[in-house]
């Protein structure tokens, strides 16, 4: 890899981390901070909605403006923008203008998404994919979790800082500021990103035309590969979403674990998940990307179904830790499989194909399994998630088998450069 590329890959690990670090303030927070201040539930769930629904209305006017300024400035623009109307939520201000606020933070978002979602792919070469894409997974599950402890301590020692009582909007507001000024932080290796060029001087980012896929035709003309690559990661996050949603409640009915086990195991095996996906290329580099992948899955199969197995949460937990590791390795591998399928022209439209496939299972899984539990209870709902997950490893070899996968293996470098 150039010089050029590690140093721009770098620099968009460092924004990656500094987002999810800020991102995980909000998510532990912000329905503390909107009940504090008067709203009941009904009126938290339209505020989670509106953010969705205003980039579902927004969205056209985002790609006609995406077009204009294209894509190396949509990328700081987007998430400049996104932040700075977001930040007016957690502003004393009425409560209208917090749901107008965060309904117009769509635009932004749009735009910053669809300038992101191939960013990585176009920094990184086939053989030293797995490698970078591992570390963006671990860059970011590892800032979250950073950024949840945090998040957990912070108002405390806010509300005594700020004389304000313990729980109270004021103890939020200036831990929900902070966060929201770390993202602001992002803007910067953003803008070196943005700005990388090759030793040639051609910029690393390509120019992409969103537009062009709002014509159904363009869509339906796609080659149909690019559709199959991403229906396995539909039923993989499907079935991790049936699992992970009411886990925790799972480890607390199932195995009676107290509050604090459940937080120290679900913290461990964020650190599991991690730490497996910064080893993936090494993995990949020894047993090669179709064996990897369907392994991890498989893994994760048989974990699920050791989970109900067991009444001990003692002789659960490698049931638990394997099952992450697998999960994610697979993951970053088969994202990586995916993108080195493809052309390099196809590396945005199969990016944003993916991310489509990545967001299917978080929006239907929770509604599912709350169906499930309600008539069938955890043994069905952990049976399911395994079902999906067994036939995510028939299709993926199916598939794999016909894309006749990648030759090369990745360099197992991890940890330098």
């Amino acid at each position: 890899m150039s010089e050029e590329r590690s140093a721009a890959s770098r620099a968009y690990l460092l924004a990656l981390g500094l987002i999810a670090l800020s991102m995980a303030f909000p998510e532990t927070l912000i329905n503390f901070y909107l009940r504090a201040r008067g709203q009941d539930q009904a009126w938290i769930g339209i505020f989670h909605a509106s953010s969705q629904l205003g980039g579902l209305v927004l969205g056209v006017p985002a790609v006609w403006l995406f077009e204009r300024i294209r894509r190396r400035v949509a990328l700081w623009a987007g998430l400049g923008f996104a932040t700075a109307v977001r930040l007016v939520t957690v502003m004393p201000v009425e409560m209208p203008l917090v749901l107008a606020a965060e309904a117009i933070s769509g635009f932004g978002t749009v735009m910053f998404g669809l300038a992101s979602v191939s960013v990585l792919a176009d920094l990184t070469t086939p053989h030293d994919r797995a490698v970078w894409y591992g570390r963006a997974d671990f860059v970011r599950i590892g800032a979250t979790l950073v950024g949840g402890l945090l998040a957990g301590v912070l108002p405390a020692w806010a509300a005594q800082w700020w004389d304000a009582p313990p729980q109270s909007a004021e103890s939020y507001r200036p831990v929900l500021v902070l966060a929201f000024l770390v993202r602001f932080a992002a803007l910067i290796p953003l803008a070196v990103v943005a700005r990388a060029r090759d030793a040639a001087g051609a910029p690393l980012l390509h120019d992409v035309q969103p537009a062009h896929y709002l014509n159904l035709r363009a869509l339906l003309s796609l080659p149909p590969r690019l559709y199959l690559l991403a229906l396995p990661l539909v039923l993989v996050l499907t079935a991790h979403s049936l699992r992970s949603t009411f886990f925790s409640l799972f480890l607390r009915d199932w195995f009676g674990a107290s509050d604090a086990l459940v937080g120290a195991t679900l913290g461990l095996q964020g650190v599991v998940g991690a730490s497996a996906a910064l080893a993936a290329s090494v993995l990949a580099a020894r047993w090669g990307y179709r064996r990897c992948v369907a392994g991890g899955l498989a893994l994760s199969t048989v974990a699920t179904i050791g989970l109900v197995l067991t009444d001990e949460l003692a002789a659960a937990l490698p049931f638990v830790f394997l099952g992450s590791a697998g999960l994610q390795a697979a993951l970053v591998l088969y994202r990586v499989f995916a993108i080195n399928a493809a052309p390099r022209e196809e590396h945005f439209i199969l990016s944003t194909l993916l991310a489509i496939a990545s967001n299917a299972g978080p929006t239907f899984g929770p509604y599912m399994s709350g169906l499930v539990l309600t008539f069938g209870g955890y043994g069905l709902l952990m049976l399911l998630a395994a079902s999906l997950w067994v036939m995510s490893v028939g299709m993926f070899v199916w598939l794999s088998g016909r894309l006749r996968a990648p030759s090369f293996r990745p360099s197992p470098q991890i940890l330098t450069e």
